[in-house]
């Protein structure tokens, strides 16, 4: 139906407050050359949708610009820093809408992750074969014997789930109605309560309670962290003197030019966030491993703009090499469970100590699901365990007219904290350049998810509207994301013909899959400045495509 006529409530009009009330957040302190930056920020209002229209009842579409504004403004004042000169950000709501379905879009040489050539060469990643329908479908929400309704995780790998329940470990001829069957039986003899416990503390799988947004505020845990914005920043060896930016390349004028950034993460959430800053300029080494599984359909773009160097921290060599590139990195960004770094010696106190004997400051950033303060700061989580133990799914579910919850089919919070997480580094670096210091920064999936909810529901008549013109998206509780990302790609392509089509949302460069010439295409970042276009100086890698050491 093309753009959709503006008359009352709007996105853009919703994405300026949204931005007012980051910048006025007290909790985040902006900086005032952030502030004032900010004022240079402009949306782009023609030729784009001026009206929601992704099938949820929540800000989606206006939270994401406005924290592409948000960052921008940061990039803004760090370039004006830089070069000298104030820079104009401009920011694309539709690009920003785009962004949180970045994996479904991405192309190599015009073909999908799951296009059957290219999902097998992907599948060397699935080390835990998830592609096994019965076993990916480990991942999804069951109602228990209670009433309740509990997210069951497989992780990357659904053996320990599998063994939990007492249930086969592969079934490979069951479709996905025949293993949702089973599933629902089978959780179904369990209390909520039991499995929460079993599978977070016993087996160390992720699974939560689905709570509505009420009860999860209630719990000890919900407690802990309501009041917390949408990233925390702390400042280490305060006598550590200001950072000057490293000399630009040529004439660049990317904001984070010559920035190093040590990259310790996988799936969406962390990787979007060292995404994000390589197409601000910033150079990004990702450290991965051969040894444990990883989600191949994620990587083709959560590898852009990136080095990707196999190294293993288990071992004295791997760990000597790590503390190399550390002593020569900006940031280090950390998004394994919870402690899993510190028990291979790298605590926060060790990095923070390793900056403070080369007598040049460090950011630290940290992602994980459930938070840093609480009694469920240890616990595994992904963006659907954060949907569904702060209430999102809850909301979606009802929005879509069904008494249970339904997990929001885009990862909109993994790519979202990526957006915290980028203004969160260039946050610390810019008061690591004026201030001096090093500085820790903690982001979480269920930070943005309170953020998200505290913004409010969608007016009534617009929640209406969507659901009008996604009346067959027939979503349930037990459609894992695979099945929901599908369903709503097409009925968004249906309700907007043009929203995946426009060529000039995405781009391209070299890829470095293992065949010369493969070119990668993606969906470019949402925001451009003045005298920079945003994008990767890269294209995407195979992960151990490069050595351990710094471009």
């Amino acid at each position: 139906m093309g753009s959709i006529e503006m008359t009352g409530y709007n996105i853009h009009t919703e994405a300026e407050d949204i931005l007012n009330k980051l910048l006025n957040d007290a909790r985040l302190n902006v900086p005032q050359s952030v502030q004032k930056s900010a004022q240079r920020v402009k949306f782009v209002r023609d030729g784009v949708q001026k009206k929601p229209f992704i099938p949820t009842p929540l800000k989606m579409t206006e939270s994401s610009t406005a924290l592409w504004a948000f960052l921008g403004a940061f990039g803004s004042a760090i370039a004006t820093d830089r070069y000298g000169k104030p820079q104009e950000c401009v920011v694309n709501s539709d690009k920003a809408s785009l962004y949180l379905l970045a994996a479904l879009v991405a192309r190599l040489d015009g073909k999908t992750p799951l296009d059957p050539g290219l999902r097998d060469r992907l599948a060397a990643y699935d080390k835990g074969n998830m592609k096994e329908t019965y076993r990916r479908l480990c991942t999804s929400v069951y109602q228990t014997r209670d009433g309740r309704y509990f997210h069951l995780h497989g992780s990357l790998n659904s053996t320990p789930s599998l063994t939990m329940m007492g249930m086969p470990l592969s079934r490979p001829e069951l479709d996905f109605d025949k293993s949702v069957e089973i599933y629902n039986n089978e959780v179904k003899k369990h209390d909520s309560r039991w499995l929460d416990i079993t599978a977070n503390e016993r087996y160390r799988q992720a699974g939560t309670i689905c709570y509505t947004p009420e009860e999860f505020l209630e719990t000890c845990h919900g407690q802990a962290i309501k009041d917390e914005a949408i990233y925390q920043t702390s400042k280490w060896h305060s006598m550590l003197p200001p950072v000057a930016w490293p000399e630009p390349s040529g004439d660049s004028k990317a904001p984070l030019d010559g920035i190093k950034i040590l990259d310790l993460s996988r799936i969406i959430a962390a990787p979007a966030i060292s995404r994000i800053c390589a197409a601000l300029g910033a150079t990004v080494l990702r450290l991965s491993t051969d040894k444990q599984p990883d989600m191949g359909v994620l990587l083709l773009d959560g590898n852009l703009g990136k080095h990707d160097a196999y190294l293993d921290l288990k071992t004295e060599e791997g760990k000597v090499q790590f503390e190399k590139l550390i002593e020569d990195a900006d940031v280090l960004l950390e998004a394994y469970r919870p402690g899993s770094l510190a028990r291979l010696g790298f605590s926060p106190e060790y990095i923070h100590e390793i900056a403070n004997r080369r007598g040049k400051g460090i950011v630290h950033i940290r992602e994980n699901c459930y938070g840093w303060k609480g009694p469920w700061t240890s616990r595994s989580g992904w963006q659907q365990i954060s949907d569904c133990v702060t209430g999102a799914s809850w909301l979606q579910g009802k929005f879509l007219g069904l008494d249970e919850p339904v997990v929001p089919p885009i990862p909109n919070s993994d790519y979202q904290v990526g957006l915290c997480g980028a203004a969160g580094i260039m946050d610390a670096l810019l008061r690591r350049s004026t201030e001096g210091g090093s500085y820790s920064v903690d982001v979480s999936l269920n930070q943005f998810n309170l953020f998200y909810l505290s913004l409010g529901l969608l007016p009534d008549e617009e929640q209406s509207r969507l659901r009008q013109d996604h009346r067959d998206l027939n979503l349930r509780h037990y459609d894992d994301m695979l099945s929901g990302i599908s369903k709503v790609s097409k009925s968004i392509g249906s309700a907007v013909p043009d929203f995946f089509t426009k060529k000039e949302h995405y781009s391209s460069a070299v890829a470095n899959w293992g065949v010369d010439g493969e070119i990668v295409t993606y969906a470019k970042p949402a925001i451009d400045y003045t005298d920079y276009t945003v994008d990767f100086k890269i294209g995407s890698c195979k992960p151990g495509s490069h050595a351990p050491q710094w471009p």
